[in-house]
């Protein structure tokens, strides 16, 4: 299992360079805030860019935690990238999580139901006031023997 979680670890810090989307709903949501969302465990931090990081980490690690492959889709051997996307709110709470992309509907609700269980952030911040960022995440399911 700790070598399971291990790989995850390893294959999501290699894919969640997480990236903002342009798309600007009604204005509600930014692309590019002066500051984007930190974990809170990060807040510590001296540099926006070791926020970031360690932002990034606890995000994937937290995913990798709470993530559930499905059983169905082992026997199957259904695996591959799935492409979450969802908004850290201007509360810092985590919203509308969708799936963009996936190999197959078995993975969309264990990816979805990760990312919904994600602890509250500090939120972005534009011009001194929290704003909503939305994020894209890349989940990969690969399967172990």
């Amino acid at each position: 299992m700790k070598q399971t979680r291990m790989f995850w670890t390893k294959m999501l810090l290699m894919l969640a360079g997480m990236s903002t989307n342009a798309a600007i709903a009604q204005g509600d949501v930014i692309d590019q805030p002066e500051t984007m969302p930190i974990a809170i465990s990060c807040e510590g931090l001296e540099t926006p860019e070791a926020r970031d990081q360690c932002t990034a980490e606890q995000l994937t690690l937290h995913v990798v935690e709470h993530l559930d492959y499905p059983k169905k889709a082992r026997r199957k051997d259904i695996s591959g990238l799935v492409i979450a996307q969802f908004v850290v709110d201007a509360s810092g709470q985590i919203r509308n999580a969708e799936i963009l992309r996936s190999p197959d509907p078995m993975l969309n609700d264990p990816a979805i139901a990760a990312i919904e269980s994600m602890p509250t952030m500090r939120p972005a911040q534009q011009k001194g006031k929290n704003v909503s960022v939305r994020y894209v995440l890349p989940i990969r399911f690969v399967l172990n023997d």
